[in-house]
């Protein structure tokens, strides 16, 4: 019997998922109410961060998922408003927030969400489906600004590697790598090396030789778990700002799930 070992440098949704509710936690926010995109990755990661904000100390007041095919989230939307209005009551404004779990519908919700008064004055969170996504911010991006909007995604350590692998990115295409591009980079070196070790193209031989552990990449340390995921992670928070009067992503905080702590370059 033949058998399939799949790596991965993307870290978990066991690790966004605590970086995510520590980050919501540590802005102020004691109770929360989910929507996720009702499929694996919107049920594993919203299953994550509940349990997490609600081992900070935090109270999940609704975990709801949507159908990602619809465009009219009406339904979910009168659902939320009822239970959140109740909240804005009971705790106040400051200690109530969202955690929009989406890839680009994201836009379309939080724009059909704007006819509720009460839901565009708290904070929404989102993750690595909206992080720096330019399609939610053409759709909603006045309204992302006024909810803030903070979203995560991975972040490569930086560090000479990173800096120089980012400036050949930048000099090649004109932009600026994604995380996922930094990671590509990584995938590749790393295979490449393991092939090079093992002096032939096998898939067993490979495997011992992958160098994982003990490799610095563009990305950082690349040490798998048992599964073959990522160890380890952390998180930049990006939010949605003006700048020069247009909605725009702004990096404003790191989460470092090392020390499972929030360093703020800019708490808005």
């Amino acid at each position: 019997m033949q058998y399939r070992i799949i790596y991965r440098l993307t870290p978990t949704d066991r690790d966004e998922g605590k970086a995510i509710a520590r980050l919501v936690y540590d802005y102020g926010i004691k109770y929360l109410y989910i929507l996720y995109r009702n499929d694996a990755w919107g049920l594993s990661l919203s299953g994550m961060a509940s349990t997490r904000f609600k081992e900070l100390g935090g109270m999940v007041l609704e975990s709801i998922g949507y159908d990602p095919k619809k465009s009219d989230f009406s339904a979910e939307l009168s659902a939320m408003i009822a239970t959140v209005r109740e909240s804005i009551n009971k705790y106040g404004a400051s200690k109530v927030g969202v955690l929009l779990l989406s890839f680009e519908e994201g836009g379309t919700i939080v724009a059909q969400a704007s006819a509720y008064p009460e839901l565009m004055s708290i904070t929404w969170f989102g993750s690595d489906g909206t992080a720096l996504n330019s399609r939610v911010i053409e759709v909603a991006g006045p309204y992302l600004v006024k909810i803030k909007f903070f979203s995560t995604i991975f972040a490569p350590a930086e560090s000479p590697k990173f800096t120089d692998f980012v400036n050949r990115f930048k000099a090649k295409t004109g932009e600026t790598p994604a995380a996922d591009a930094v990671n590509a980079y990584d995938c590749v070196r790393l295979f490449g090396l393991a092939i090079l070790q093992a002096g032939k193209y096998d898939g067993e031989a490979i495997r011992n030789t992958l160098v994982a552990k003990t490799y610095f990449g563009a990305s950082g340390w690349t040490l798998l778990d048992e599964n073959g995921d990522r160890a380890s992670g952390n998180y930049d928070v990006w939010a949605v700002v003006l700048k020069d009067g247009k909605p725009s992503w702004e990096r404003v905080a790191l989460v470092d799930t090392g020390t499972d702590s929030v360093k703020w370059f800019r708490r808005i």
